[in-house]
């Protein structure tokens, strides 16, 4: 008995460290998004920024304000995207669809400096790596507001549960409302390691890293390469990444697999958190779980056997 407590103590422990050190990290880059967004919506500024790019935003059904929050997402995450949204869907919301989609575009490009980082370290092109995810991104939210304009549901108006109808919005009830979404944000976050530390215990990354194997090998992705992938997929670029920059300079992958590798995980990582957190603005999951591995597998089977491709972008050496 108390070695059951004292195991379940540690992983509590372990969830709450982890938990807090990527929480402080992430307010290091959404405090300054929720300040600036905030004064750029009280100096009218966000209506001006997305009469701007409205064109653009109208190719996949959105407000041209929404063009605020995916740029958001582009140089910060998910979760700074999240910060966006709440803050301009008071005066602009969505409905389901159009949540979908914004969610969909954010999850396929964000965080781009960082991540184009660890792809030019590995070894695979700045441009590549660019074309492939802003192109994606439009592509994949262009299909979804196709699709789900034919169906009523998606015309419903999205529920996320960052926004709240405030009666007396002063500077006061906006920071509680902001401090409030902060701690929702540090529950979420336990959540969410909690589950992937039970998928890890339970052996269920594991199931999956072998049930998922011969799909990439179908793609032409070596044996050795695979695994890589698919740690990539489930648990984040950064961790993906950096296991391809060992590999690589191991000599273990060749320029094509750490090149399949990387497009990959261009187009789909981090599957478990971050489509979890992109619910929580009322995203659904036909169009952000499923919709995109199927949008996904789609991409990736022309880039693994189109040669031009290789034959343009192929890493050229393995550094």
């Amino acid at each position: 008995m108390n070695t059951i407590l004292i195991t379940i103590f540690h992983e509590i422990r372990y969830i709450f460290k982890r938990s807090i050190n990527i929480y402080l990290e992430l307010m290091k880059l959404i405090i300054p998004v929720t300040i600036v967004v905030k004064i750029l919506n009280e100096f009218g500024l966000v209506s001006i920024i997305g009469k701007g790019i409205m064109p653009l935003m109208n190719l996949v059904g959105l407000p041209g304000e929404m063009g605020l929050v995916w740029a958001t997402g582009l140089v910060t995450s998910p979760y700074g995207a999240i910060i966006a949204y709440t803050e301009i869907a008071k005066s602009v919301p969505l409905s389901i669809g159009q949540a979908t989609v914004l969610s969909g575009m954010v999850l396929i490009a964000h965080n781009m400096i960082v991540e184009i980082t660890i792809g030019k370290k590995i070894g695979v092109s700045i441009w590549f790596q660019i074309v492939l995810r802003f192109l994606s991104a439009f592509l994949f939210g262009a299909i979804l507001n196709q699709i789900y304009a034919l169906i009523p549901y998606f015309q419903k108006n999205a529920v996320s549960i960052w926004t709240k109808n405030v009666e007396n919005d002063t500077l006061i009830s906006w920071g509680i409302s902001t401090l409030e979404n902060y701690m929702m944000m540090f529950i979420i976050l336990i959540g969410l390691i909690s589950f992937l530390r039970l998928l890890e215990k339970f052996h269920i990354l594991e199931w999956l890293y072998n049930t998922t194997e011969p799909l990439l090998n179908f793609f032409g992705m070596s044996k050795k390469a695979a695994p890589i992938a698919i740690i990539g997929m489930t648990l984040g670029l950064s961790v993906g990444g950096g296991l391809i920059i060992d590999e690589s300079q191991n000599g273990k992958l060749s320029k094509k697999d750490i090149f399949l590798v990387l497009a990959l995980m261009c187009l789909l990582h981090s599957l478990f958190e971050d489509t979890i957190v992109m619910t929580t603005i009322g995203a659904d999951l036909s169009g952000i779980l499923l919709g995109r591995l199927i949008f996904t597998f789609a991409v990736f089977y022309f880039i693994s056997h189109s040669k031009w491709i290789h034959k343009i972008f192929l890493p050229t050496s393995d550094s």
